[in-house]
């Protein structure tokens, strides 16, 4: 079973996604979980910046080790000319990919695995 974890900084980034799953807060991290028969998704928040970051990701990890990593959110405070509904080009890094691939545009979403 491949484990993926998607990190963002607050729950109404996440709101879309995890409607219909099950949810639990611990630690001040809020965890949504989602299972299929190959992959569990673990959706984790615990507000902005690294540390809160790190420790949304520390939450999702204690129940096993995670496979692919979804760092997503609305990144509004980035850059000057990024606004939250500005699609961004991100790398995509845990597929491989021909090299005219290597650049999706996304909403500032990177995949790393």
């Amino acid at each position: 079973m491949t484990r993926i974890a998607i990190i963002a900084a607050m729950p109404a980034e996440l709101k879309q996604l995890v409607r219909g799953w099950q949810h639990e807060r611990r630690n001040s991290v809020h965890l949504w979980r989602w299972r299929s028969d190959e992959n569990e998704w673990i959706a984790a928040c615990a507000g902005a910046g690294v540390d809160a970051a790190t420790r949304a990701f520390a939450e999702a990890e204690k129940s096993g080790p995670i496979d692919e990593v979804i760092s997503t959110g609305w990144a509004g405070a980035l850059r000057e000319e990024f606004s939250w509904a500005t699609p961004t080009m991100s790398p995509r890094s845990s597929t491989p990919a021909p090299e005219s691939a290597l650049w999706l545009p996304v909403p500032l979403t990177i995949v790393a695995s």
